[in-house]
């Protein structure tokens, strides 16, 4: 599929039958009637630097993380949700649903949403975050991975309290929604460090020992039996199961 906007693509998302694209230039949506912009005109869907669509469920939006802030979408129906509303920074790159709470991360801080307003917003000064840019979340078990750029990544638990993984570098930059989970494990990748390997249920995590074209990891997706590791440098294509995937192979 082509379009004269569609000159880069970063992310996918399909939901209800159609294929969410959120790309450098605006959100795109891929359905019944072909390839179309989302939002109205004047929306900042329309030009806007789309970091992730997290899909809409029953009850709940489509959320779209972007360069101006958050738009949640649902029945034809657009709101925009920036600083003004409580959101720690217009800058959103990630979002994750838990507990019946909307997860935002943004350059700012981790805000909460609860009923469409922010609740809570967490920071490095009222938390144990060590920065404050937010750049990947993923539910699991355990809680929600939280992933900072420049300070390593957390669990924040269903209890509201956070925990570090050890063997986890304090300073680890993990690239916008370079997150994955395989089994019981989270996947991290990083902008220099490689690929990562976290366990929520015991908090730990270690560098995952792969051979990959480059160090910046910045994607990640098990199908078909492999798991693709996307970098600034080509894709590896590692089998599974893989024996360096094992947290327990670390020393």
């Amino acid at each position: 599929m082509a379009a004269p906007g569609l000159r880069g693509v970063n992310c996918l998302a399909p939901d209800g039958g159609g294929l969410w694209i959120g790309t450098p230039q605006g959100l795109w949506r891929y359905g019944a009637l072909g390839l179309q912009p989302a939002g109205a005109a004047e929306s900042p869907l329309r030009n806007g630097y789309v970091n992730e669509v997290l899909p809409g469920e029953p009850g709940a939006p489509a959320a779209v993380a972007h360069g101006t802030g958050l738009s949640l979408l649902q029945g034809g129906r657009e709101e925009l949700l920036y600083a003004l509303h409580g959101l720690p920074s217009n800058k959103v790159y990630c979002a994750a649903r838990r507990g019946g709470a909307l997860y935002v991360g943004t350059l700012g801080g981790l805000a909460v949403l609860r009923g469409g307003s922010v609740a809570a917003v967490w920071q490095a000064d009222n938390s144990p975050l060590r920065s404050n840019w937010i750049t990947a979340l993923l539910p699991c078990g355990a809680g929600l991975v939280v992933a900072t750029y420049g300070g390593g990544v957390h669990l924040l638990g269903d209890d509201g309290g956070w925990r570090p993984f050890a063997g986890v570098d304090p300073q680890l930059s993990v690239n916008p929604n370079a997150l994955c989970l395989l089994g019981g494990q989270v996947l991290a990748g990083t902008l220099d460090q490689g690929l990562w390997r976290l366990d929520p249920s015991t908090l730990r995590g270690a560098p995952v020992p792969a051979p990959l074209p480059s160090r910046c990891v910045q994607s990640i997706v098990a199908a078909g039996g492999a798991l693709f590791v996307a970098t600034d440098n080509g894709v590896a294509r590692l089998a599974l199961p893989a024996p360096s995937l094992k947290l327990e192979s670390s020393s």
